[in-house]
């Protein structure tokens, strides 16, 4: 018997959203479950089309909430067509309490922009909306203020 190898994602921004992730993966099939990855924060510091998005950047006193996403290589392929700019990055000794049995833990990490110019500084509405869709909403605030938003980027008030 063939056994399908399987991928672990952590997901910290749109990939929180199970119907974002079911919607980019269509048929596949993916297992999903809570995970912590130490020494990092969230950041609105990469750049997009025409805005930022969300990466992460190395924190020594902060923690980011996420989720563990199980695929197959086509579904980590699918995935990462959907990530543009994105690094695929081995993170499994930055994981909180994960087993040193268990599978590798990879992560899409872009880079942060130096400067972000004005015309991109804002955040699409519904771009955080899709983020948000992955937490419960008693926790949307401190979701919100655990994430690093550059002094200079808004929140567009439309898209």
């Amino acid at each position: 018997m063939h056994t399908i190898p399987v991928i672990r994602i952590f997901g910290y921004g749109s990939l929180l959203n199970e119907d974002n992730v079911r919607e980019r993966l269509g048929q596949r099939e993916f297992t999903t479950w809570p995970g912590t990855l130490v020494g990092y924060q969230r950041t609105f510091n990469k750049w997009g089309r025409g805005h930022v998005y969300l990466t992460l950047r190395r924190d020594g006193a902060m923690k980011v909430e996420g989720v563990l996403i199980d695929v197959d290589p086509i579904g980590l392929a699918v995935l990462t067509r959907h990530e543009p700019g994105y690094d695929l990055v081995d993170v499994t000794a930055s994981m909180g309490g994960y087993p040193s049995d268990a599978p590798r833990v990879y992560c899409y990490i872009g880079e942060e922009l130096k400067e972000i110019p004005p015309e991109m500084a804002k955040i699409r509405r519904s771009y955080l909306a899709t983020c948000l869709g992955g937490v419960p909403l008693e926790k949307h605030e401190q979701w919100m203020k655990e994430t690093h938003i550059p002094e200079s980027v808004t929140i567009a008030e439309e898209d």
